[in-house]
């Protein structure tokens, strides 16, 4: 059987064939947030072969890539910071003075009392805002109910009309007194 022939070596291309065993290693969306580019990027250099060691793995949705966290640094300048990282002063270790630190307590203490103002005056807003809504809603309702009132009036007048009266049977109708008194019976 015929080996594989070895990999052309240059600066830009890199065996990924070798897996990097060090576990200190990312998927593709883990080293895209990492280092501020989208997830397609990163599979640009990895069908380029610019990220040593890749390989996939068994993963939850099938197979994944694992990039070596060293080669990403390699790939993409880490001089460059991307706001995900946190970093360390020992440059800065001066003795910050009282006065420094009271000023700055004064204005955090005076930005809480502008934020608990906000909030206050936001707070009656909405329960205004509110408030007038719950009014107009029962100025609605009551003019439903009005309506609503008018109608019950109108339909037992319409049903009024239609209604023949009760006859009662003890009781002559007023044709019969008529005849009565014309004929004299």
């Amino acid at each position: 059987m015929d080996a594989l022939p070895e990999p052309e070596q240059s600066s830009t291309r890199i065996d990924i064939r070798q897996p990097d065993t060090s576990a200190t290693t990312v998927n593709k969306a883990e080293a895209a947030r990492r280092y501020g580019v989208s997830t397609k990027t990163i599979q640009r250099r990895l069908d380029a072969g610019d990220i040593s060691g890749a390989h996939k793995t068994a993963g939850r949705h099938g197979d994944e890539w694992r990039l070596p966290i060293a080669a990403l640094e390699v790939v993409f300048d880490t001089n460059t910071p991307t706001g995900n990282e946190t970093t360390e002063s020992t440059e800065h270790d001066e003795h910050v003075s009282p006065a420094d630190i009271t000023a700055l307590v004064t204005t955090v203490v005076s930005l809480v009392d502008t934020l608990k103002d906000d909030h206050a005056k936001h707070q009656q807003a909405l329960e205004t805002q509110n408030t007038q809504l719950i009014e107009r809603y029962d100025r609605r309702l009551a003019a439903k109910n009005d309506t609503i009132a008018r109608l019950h009036i109108r339909l037992a007048t319409i049903e009024g009309r239609r209604r023949k009266p009760d006859v009662d049977s003890n009781q002559p109708s007023k044709w019969v007194d008529r005849i009565k008194r014309i004929t004299g019976f």
